[in-house]
């Protein structure tokens, strides 16, 4: 056994049992003391990264896509297909606000900004998809105030602020990767990285100077 398999099988490990219902994300807080789950089953759980222990549960109105916790833990947002987003406080589990970013859309991802100003919600209907960009101050006191929003004519599956929150990065169910200028609101690139096949998510390294990307054909 290589010395890098026997550091592997040296981790510790965890199975956990809370959902009944197939995970869709699992999201660590920023300071990396918690984790969280949400489910098809309607429920996201807050889970102590120490002990692997169940600490907080947050029960939605149907099943949860997408989830983003806000920088100091103060907040957890859901994102609850036709049923809109909901924003609950992470201590009590009581909710702030729920809205629907458009009527007749499906709410499929969210995700905060870097410092937490702005809400970025992904949102599709009729295999079309929008992003919009909420002033999050202006949500928890019950106003809807769009920043930004952007249309495609193409089904997305995510969409990530870049450095700074300078880029849009967006990835499509045909295999395209997009970069749109935020001030601009140009787009930038337009490529076809897994050509004919959905691009399920992308993520970026710590100093966001490369992007990796994972597709159905296995890449």
């Amino acid at each position: 056994m290589s010395k890098k398999a026997k550091e592997h099988s040296s981790v510790k490990q965890f199975s956990l049992n809370g959902h009944s219902r197939p995970v869709n994300m699992v999201l660590y807080n920023k300071d990396g003391d918690m984790f969280f789950s949400c489910s098809n089953d309607k429920l996201i759980i807050a889970w102590d990264n120490e002990t692997a222990e169940k600490v907080g549960v947050y029960e939605g109105p149907s099943a949860c896509k997408s989830l983003a916790i806000s920088k100091n833990t103060e907040y957890v947002i859901g994102s609850y297909g036709m049923e809109g987003i909901v924003i609950y406080e992470a201590l009590t589990g009581n909710k702030v606000f729920n809205f629907k970013p458009a009527e007749g859309t499906r709410s499929e991802y969210i995700e905060f900004s870097q410092g937490d100003s702005e809400l970025l919600t992904l949102v599709t209907k009729d295999a079309k998809s929008s992003i919009i960009i909420y002033d999050f101050k202006k949500l928890l006191s019950g106003e809807k105030k769009v920043k930004k929003a952007f249309n495609f004519d193409s089904e997305l599956s995510q969409a990530s602020y870049g450095y700074l929150n300078t880029k849009l990065y967006v990835s499509t169910l045909n295999g395209k990767m997009k970069i749109i200028d935020l001030q601009s609101e140009e787009t930038e690139l337009d490529e076809p990285i897994h050509p004919g096949q959905p691009i399920f998510s992308f993520t970026f390294s710590k100093d966001y100077s490369m992007l990796a990307t994972c597709g159905k054909e296995g890449k």
